[in-house]
This record gives C-alpha cells, sequence and structure tokens, in this order.
C-alpha cells in the first residue's frame, strides 16, 4: 500500500503526519457529557435553590460540582466517560446519593431529584440585645464623653476643629 501511496506523490512521512494529526485531533474531541436537571422538595415541588450538586470519584474526591440557580435548575458540563457518585444537598433536607455513568456511545444526562426535607433538628441560635436602641439610628452609637477622650489623636492635641 505504501508503495501505490508513493507512486500517487504522496511520501511516508506525510502519511505519519496525517495519521499523528487524525490521532490528535481524535483525543481533543473525545467525548465530553453534560448532566443537567431540577432540584425541588419532594413534598411541595418547589424548586430549591442554590442546592449543591456534586460528582465523585468513586473513592469518593469531588471530581466536578455545581449550584442550582433560583428556579432549582443545575448544569454539570465537560464531565469525561466514567463512572461517578451524585451527591445533592440542601441544608434541613435529607442529601440524596446515586450512581451515574457516562460511557462510550452514551448520551447527555437528564437527571431530576426530589429532596425529603429532614427530620433532624438543628440547634437554634437565638441573638438577643438587651441594650436601649430607640435612641439611635441604625450603624450609630452613643459615646460618653469618658470614651471619647480615649479616643488617640496625634500628638495628644484633640481635636482643633
Amino acid at each position: 500500500m505504501l508503495t501505490s501511496l508513493k507512486t500517487r506523490g504522496i511520501g511516508s512521512k506525510a502519511l505519519l503526519f496525517f495519521l499523528l494529526a487524525v490521532g490528535i485531533s481524535e483525543y481533543a474531541f473525545a467525548q465530553q457529557y453534560t448532566m443537567e436537571g431540577l432540584i425541588t422538595n419532594s413534598q411541595t415541588g418547589e424548586p430549591l435553590e442554590l442546592s449543591n450538586v456534586v460528582l465523585l470519584y468513586e473513592n469518593g474526591e469531588i471530581y466536578k460540582g455545581t449550584t442550582a440557580d433560583i428556579n432549582g435548575l443545575y448544569q454539570i458540563g465537560g464531565i469525561e466517560k466514567g463512572r461517578y457518585i451524585m451527591r445533592v444537598s440542601y441544608v434541613g433536607y435529607t442529601t440524596y446519593i446515586d450512581s451515574v455513568a457516562f460511557l462510550s456511545g452514551g448520551k447527555n444526562k437528564r437527571k431530576s431529584v426530589r429532596l425529603n426535607p429532614s427530620d433532624e433538628s438543628r440547634d437554634e441560635v437565638v441573638v438577643t440585645y438587651s441594650g436601649r436602641t430607640a435612641d439611635l439610628d441604625a450603624g450609630q452609637k452613643k459615646i460618653s464623653r469618658a470614651e471619647l477622650a480615649r479616643v488617640p489623636t496625634p500628638a495628644g492635641i484633640g481635636d482643633r476643629a
């Protein structure tokens, strides 16, 4: 075959270059996948905005992840061929875990998840303030003369404005 190519004016270097170029382009354009879907509350059907969606390698290391938008929609692109663990979480809900596979000849995945509200009770954080705030606007604080006197000034001369 190489002899017939030489008679047509194609040398072995050109053939090698062609085969190398085809091999590199095949590697560069390897199949990448996209996974998208909707995250909702299983009881109300309402979207869970800002829920976390993570793909993990099978050994538990993080591969890729994203956050759902305000409509509960997420999308992860550029996923290489392989098997992964999908983890979806949202505060106050039970974490969803499932395996997903992107194999050769496969398609992009659409996977919507319905999260169940968690039965676990979270410790409450209560913030209280016992001082008087009626005489102050937001961002203001009353300072006594004694506190004002303790404010450092250049060369200890005070404010002469």
